[in-house]
């Protein structure tokens, strides 16, 4: 980072990253990015839209102990509602009173109530805890069922934000099947999972029975033949070019 700074300090007003998102952020290295906005004059701002509220009630930055100047929330903050929040040091969020910010929806406040709501029942319910260890035993019945059943499988991401994929070039193929016969046994199954409080015991010991017939399936001959809809799409690798 500090290569990509070096001779530009003078034109980077901030500096934007996620905190975490497939895995822990490397020891240090955020208190390291936040010395280094702060010598170039730039503000760290954190953006938690998908890792907040899900290894601890707030932002992630909380478990690492460094607090960006700025840090952004949705998504969980209200349970689906929709909400958004920045939150923020006084010395930089008092830089909106040199502007003008306009909203047509100043007075709405189902999304505020929805959030004040989500984060009441998140502390009171210990909310991380529990999908931190349903979402361990999800990772663990991709990495068991893939071994039992002898498919390459790359399983990462933190317990609330794990992902899976196949270690081969026919991986599209499989994710596809992967979905497509996930479907046919009742569950929406895909490449990632980010459990919710709602999930229980009883609905791992069913995904793990589902799981295991289905990767059983993916180790049969000319799967090309099974399929009967197009590939799924690579996510947001169709939106960019080389």
């Amino acid at each position: 980072m500090r290569s990509l700074v070096k001779g530009k300090e003078k034109q980077i007003a901030a500096i934007v990253v996620e905190p975490a998102r497939g895995e822990d952020a490397p020891k240090d290295y955020l208190q390291a990015l936040k010395e280094l906005a702060h010598e170039i004059g730039a503000v760290l701002i954190f953006d938690e839209i998908t890792s907040g509220f899900r290894m601890c009630a707030g932002g992630i930055h909380l478990r690492y102990g460094v607090n960006p100047d700025i840090a952004v929330f949705a998504k969980s903050i209200a349970n689906g509602y929709a909400m958004a929040a920045i939150l923020g040091v006084e010395s930089v969020m008092q830089a909106a009173q040199k502007t003008f910010i306009s909203s047509t929806n100043w007075t709405e406040r189902v999304g505020p109530a929805a959030a004040l709501a989500t984060i009441k029942k998140y502390i009171n319910k210990k909310v991380d805890q529990h999908i931190i260890s349903i979402g361990q035993q999800v990772k663990e019945i991709w990495t068991q069922s893939a071994e039992k059943f002898g498919l390459p499988v790359q399983v990462s991401g933190l317990p609330t934000l794990g992902a899976f994929v196949f270690n081969r070039p026919d991986n599209r193929l499989l994710q596809t099947l992967f979905t497509i016969k996930m479907l046919e046994r009742g569950f929406l199954g895909f490449r990632q999972f980010k459990p919710a409080f709602a999930h229980q015991s009883s609905d791992v010991i069913a995904y793990a029975e589902a799981v295991n017939s289905v990767f059983q399936e993916l180790t049969e001959d000319n799967l090309e033949k099974s399929l009967l809809t197009p590939l799924a799409h690579q996510g947001f690798v169709r939106l960019t070019k080389e």
